[in-house]
């Protein structure tokens, strides 16, 4: 029986590893998406990781918020170093809002989308305001209205991406010292133990040459 249990719990176990390394690569190939050479993909990856672990932050979230603001910053001009700083600032936000990991990554997840359709209303709105009320805050300074004038203002569609990223980057000095004072909490730590479990897994299995090739090989062949 106990040779029983212990095989169960190495195959779940390497389910889960293996569950973890396919999470990974799908998010690796999103940088790869709107990033133009090899280098450019790995020093984006690194910075992301960065922003992610500094600003305790899922890692999952970080760079889907990258990839979908990308795309609509560089329909207004932006740069690449431009869609990282806000992905930091946004980050930062998160950080000093007080809210749960769960909370921040399905802010996140909602900011993301909206950036990706170029502007804030609907649903994102919503889940913005019910999850991250520190981010309408700033957007409310940026647009020199009232934070209770921004659901009409969303209803609009007068909240832009732009008006995103320019009441986010604004706002960053003010941010990173907000951000010192704040206390680690255990939900924090946990988030950051979790991305470094999910980047563990992705050097081992996704590296040139990894497990996960050979393995994907396979299920090919079958």
């Amino acid at each position: 029986l106990y040779t029983v249990l212990n095989s169960g719990l190495v195959a779940v176990t390497g389910l889960g590893f293996i569950k973890t390394a396919a999470e990974m690569q799908n998010l690796n190939n999103q940088i790869r998406l709107v990033t133009d050479s090899e280098r450019e993909y790995i020093g984006t990856k690194q910075l992301l990781s960065k922003i992610a672990d500094d600003n305790f932050a899922d890692i999952n979230s970080t760079i889907n918020l990258y990839q979908k603001s990308v795309r609509a910053l560089t329909n207004l001009g932006k740069s690449q170093a431009d869609s990282i700083k806000f992905t930091e600032a946004v980050s930062l936000a998160m950080r000093t809002g007080g809210r749960s990991a769960g909370e921040n990554a399905a802010a996140i997840l909602q900011l993301g989308q909206a950036m990706g359709a170029g502007v804030i209303m609907g649903d994102e709105f919503r889940s913005i305001s019910e999850n991250a009320p520190v981010l309408l805050k700033l957007v409310a300074k940026e647009m020199g209205v009232l934070q209770g004038d921004l659901k009409k203002l969303s209803a609009d569609g007068k909240i832009t991406a732009e008006i995103m990223y320019n009441a986010m980057t604004k706002n960053m000095a003010e941010l990173e010292e907000l951000a010192k004072k704040m206390p680690l909490t255990m939900g924090q730590a946990f988030v950051v133990a979790k991305n470094n479990y999910k980047k563990y897994t992705d050097e081992m299995m996704n590296s040139t040459g990894g497990v996960s090739d050979k393995i994907s090989g396979m299920l090919v062949k079958i």
